[in-house]
């Protein structure tokens, strides 16, 4: 089976390939492994099977010689009797003797034949076992360099994607700017006419927008939960959910999914730190080794998301995937809150990267190696409480950030 075509230099303009091309050639790849590995099983199952007879004819074959031995045995056996026949003047009984004798002979005759007829057997399958063996081998090594083949390619299909999108993005914004300037310069005449005809005083330009600004309705944003589809949350392997990500987006675009499997997202968090003293924010994974994904479930997006490299699983109840409720896509997805009186109030800080009532190891100073609860946080100070159980009775310890680390 012949590998595809390998993957084209981005920066040659005269052989860059088109998106489709890109998923076309990743289908192909993933096609192709997939008839090496059926291959590759069914050499093996050959060879297996090819090693079990020759087994057996090898069985086969040391019976018939141990039998043989045993006939050629009582032959002699009979050969002895018919001389002291002979020697006793009973030549009818010697005479039966050698005919029994020769029975046997020929007998073990022939059962040394069959035995090396079965070990000729035994020497062809041993050949096509081995011969099957290795066809199964080369034919996996080509089908893990069809795999490598594809991730490169669908890899390459997520770029494209993504520039894709930024390019798209970048066009809708300068839309809807020329769309608000258009609506602003629009009211702007209205209150002017407005203003002429109540014989008004008349507005410079500059107080003519402000106006007209503070009549153009302020759009919120739409909550994620809003948009279509419902949300679900998918089970990856821990450390490889930026990787699975692209696989997953990289197959809804291969396989035309784009109407029913809208949005991937690694939920991300501000963490406050402490390091060398100092407090830093740094963004970190909300849910280690989840997904969120929104669409619409059927059973082509559920194969589409199931079957994506990476995946393990839904989260829900039993096979079924459960959609997550209003509150925890705001919540996942920081969605800005908003107060009693409709307005929006400041998005949540960021956590500190210890809580109240978390457990914790010491890892210098006199309580090295002890562990302890967290039962007090001071961020202005860099310090914390911990209580550390000592000789039985809880004891509250302070410390710097520094000192302690997660269990």
């Amino acid at each position: 089976m012949s590998i595809p075509t390998a993957i084209p230099d981005p920066d040659d303009n005269e052989s860059n390939p088109s998106l489709d091309d890109l998923a076309t050639a990743a289908n192909a790849a993933r096609d192709a492994e997939a008839e090496l590995v059926a291959e590759a099983l069914e050499d093996a199952v050959e060879a297996k099977t090819a090693e079990g007879l020759a087994e057996l004819a090898e069985a086969r074959a040391d019976e018939d010689l141990e039998e043989a031995a045993e006939l050629v045995e009582v032959a002699d056996q009979m050969e002895d009797l018919a001389e002291k026949a002979e020697a006793a003047g009973d030549v009818a009984s010697a005479q039966r003797l050698r005919e029994g004798e020769a029975e046997l002979i020929n007998a073990a005759e022939a059962l040394a034949e069959e035995a090396d007829g079965l070990e000729e057997i035994a020497e062809e399958a041993h050949a096509v076992a081995g011969d099957a063996a290795t066809e199964a081998v080369v034919l996996a090594a080509e089908a893990v360099v069809l795999d490598e083949v594809a991730d490169e390619l669908e890899l390459e299909v997520a770029e494209e994607i993504v520039e894709e999108a930024i390019e798209e993005a970048v066009v809708e914004e300068i839309v809807e700017e020329a769309i608000e300037t258009a609506i602003a310069e629009e009211i702007a005449e209205e209150v002017a006419a407005e203003a002429v005809a109540a014989d008004a005083e008349v507005l410079d330009e500059d107080a003519l927008l402000e106006g007209a600004a503070a009549e153009v309705e302020i759009e919120r944003p739409i909550s994620p939960y809003d948009r279509p589809g419902r949300w679900f949350v998918v089970h990856t392997q821990s450390g490889y959910e930026k990787k699975v990500k692209q696989n997953l987006e990289a197959r809804i675009s291969s396989m035309n999914m784009e109407g029913r499997i809208y949005e991937v997202v690694i939920p991300m968090e501000d963490v406050v730190e402490f390091k060398g003293g100092k407090k830093v924010v740094v963004q970190k994974k909300m849910f280690p080794g989840y997904l969120l994904v929104r669409c619409m479930m059927d059973d082509d997006s559920w194969y589409v998301i199931r079957n994506t490299p990476g995946v393990t699983g839904f989260v829900g109840q039993g096979a079924k995937p459960s959609p997550l409720p209003r509150k925890d896509v705001e919540s996942f997805l920081q969605v800005k809150a908003e107060d009693e009186e409709g307005e929006p109030t400041r998005r949540k800080g960021p956590r500190l990267e210890y809580e109240m009532n978390e457990t914790v190891r010491i890892k210098e100073g006199p309580f090295a190696d002890f562990s302890g609860q967290i039962t007090e946080i001071n961020e202005d100070q860099l310090k914390v409480k911990v209580e550390v159980d000592i000789f039985g009775r809880p004891t509250p310890v302070e410390l710097e950030f520094s000192q302690i680390a997660k269990l």
